[in-house]
């Protein structure tokens, strides 16, 4: 099953707006005929043709970017997103200015992925998913022998279970004190060299080693091990002021990123993929926010060349 919302372009009247939450139990994603709620504040969960939804949702035509020639007799096109992709776009660009320049923001992304079609079909994959900062990346890639075979790899990327539970178990561990030994004396710069060695071979061993040399390092270190803007929960965090063990977390987190299996169903490697994107997107999309502020009008043409069979983002 699926949750998707879609940016709505109505073409008899040039209107653009962002619908509520439908679900498709298509393998294919889409439904033939896609059902939404206009209310964007509204989601439609269950069967698209029980009849009380029928006067809260609106029908769409869903086209090829490949066959654009369907947009001719449509009545209304769907661009159509990932409802918990859609929570990452506007966390990275902001709903708010997305919403009041849709027109703009459908042609960014229209152009995004004309300069980028060969990403449409099937798209790398790093193998490791990088949570954290490492010395090493080992640049292998994952991707369809099949140029036309749509690489499955998508789980929700908002919101990410096992990195909530990291969150609660390193904002509740009371810190103990460590053992005093003659190894606590090596100065800081020493240890983190030790550290850094370490964690390329296990997380598990690191944390060992730490327990067993009573070596406590700051907090500011850990940090700077995040990928923050990958993994923002954590970036949230630290904006919190709340008490977190940084060690416990960043060292936990490692352990994620040594489990190849769990790495390759994560939601955060959907959502690593989705960040490939977004920096372009929004690039784009605010060069021509830029142009029309400077030129208004520049950018009124049709915005509808085409929609997309796949979700839009």
């Amino acid at each position: 099953t699926n949750f998707y919302r879609a940016i709505i372009h109505r073409l008899h009247i040039g209107h653009l707006g962002v619908s509520g939450i439908g679900q498709s139990f298509e393998e294919s994603f889409w439904e033939a005929v896609p059902q939404v709620p206009r209310d964007p504040h509204k989601a439609r969960i269950g069967d698209a043709n029980n009849l009380a939804y029928r006067s809260l949702c609106t029908r769409f035509q869903p086209i090829d970017m490949y066959r654009s020639g369907k947009n001719k007799n449509a009545k209304q096109i769907g661009y159509i997103v990932h409802a918990h992709c859609w929570l990452l776009v506007g966390r990275y660009i902001g709903i708010e200015i997305i919403t009041e320049n849709l027109k703009i923001f459908v042609k960014a992304v229209e152009q995004f992925w004309t300069q980028n079609i060969h990403l449409w079909m099937t798209a790398p994959y790093n193998k490791d998913i990088e949570l954290v900062e490492r010395s090493e990346d080992d640049g292998d890639v994952e991707s369809s022998d099949d140029d036309y075979i749509p690489v499955r790899a998508w789980r929700n990327p908002a919101i990410v279970p096992e990195i909530q539970t990291i969150i609660e178990q390193a904002t509740r561990v009371v810190h103990q004190s460590q053992p005093t030994t003659t190894m606590s004396w090596i100065p800081l710069d020493i240890a983190i060299q030790v550290v850094e060695i370490t964690r390329l071979a296990s997380a598990t061993d690191t944390q060992n080693m730490l327990a067993a040399f009573g070596w406590r390092l700051p907090d500011s270190y850990w940090q700077s091990c995040c990928d923050m803007e990958l993994i923002f929960e954590y970036g949230d965090l630290r904006k919190s002021n709340t008490a977190v063990d940084w060690q416990f977390l960043v060292l936990e987190t490692e352990k994620l990123s040594e489990d190849d299996d769990w790495c390759k169903r994560s939601g955060l490697r959907t959502r690593r993929r989705i960040f490939q994107f977004l920096p372009q997107i929004r690039s784009i999309f605010l060069d021509m926010l830029e142009q029309d502020r400077k030129d208004p009008g520049s950018l009124s043409g049709s915005g509808a060349r085409f929609s997309l069979r796949k979700p839009f983002i």
